[in-house]
């Protein structure tokens, strides 16, 4: 084989060993990514003390793009997020329509998310149902030798003993109107009975039933 042919041969492997170990290097692109920060406050409303409302065990909800669903206490700080438009909710535990020392408070608002950006949320939690107590006058209750009030919003119902209204027992209702019955003996055994309806009712409201001398 002649030298030229030989020096052909050469390039031809050195322009090879060169491609070949020549390789496209790709670089990814960052995934968007925002930040969120969230602040919850809760206003009892004189309603329940706000120190015996333990935030901690609420349940988070974070819908969007990215869905997150958490307690209180196990969301981080700063939450990353793709960017986009989000909604979160929180509420306290429990979904009875009704029952005894069950206050619901909960809160939900719109945010948005964008790209390097931080956005911080404040979730003021209020009172979702209404508070019910029953305090009869003190002539009623002269009058009287048994009595029991029944309070209805027509997807639960509790009942209220003597007992019950000495203790300043408070029941909570999904809202909804309220009917109110009352039945009892009065001192002379005369069956006592009496029905009335509470239709005006909003969340946060408190409830008190009276009842006077008959």
């Amino acid at each position: 084989m002649g030298r030229d042919m030989i020096r052909k041969l050469l390039k031809t492997m050195t322009v090879a060993f060169v491609l070949t170990g020549c390789h496209a290097v790709g670089v990814e692109n960052p995934v968007p990514t925002g930040y969120l920060a969230v602040d919850f406050i809760c206003d009892s409303d004189d309603l329940t003390r706000a120190e015996d409302i333990d935030l901690s065990d609420f349940d988070v909800a974070i819908s969007g793009p990215v869905e997150l669903v958490s307690k209180c206490a196990a969301l981080p700080e700063i939450i990353e997020l793709q960017p986009g438009h989000y909604t979160i909710s929180v509420q306290s535990p429990g979904q009875q329509p009704a029952a005894f020392e069950q206050p619901i408070f909960g809160a939900m608002t719109d945010f948005e998310i964008k790209d390097g950006a931080t956005t911080s949320v404040k979730l003021i939690c209020t009172m979702l149902n209404m508070k019910v107590t029953v305090n009869p006058s003190p002539a009623f209750l002269s009058q009287v030798k048994t009595y029991e009030v029944k309070v209805s919003n027509g997807q639960g119902e509790l009942i209220w003993t003597p007992e019950d209204v000495s203790q300043g027992r408070a029941g909570y209702f999904a809202v909804a109107p309220l009917d109110i019955t009352l039945t009892g003996l009065s001192l002379g055994d005369t069956p006592l009975s009496y029905d009335g309806l509470i239709s005006d009712v909003e969340a946060s409201d408190h409830h008190v039933i009276s009842f006077d001398s008959f």
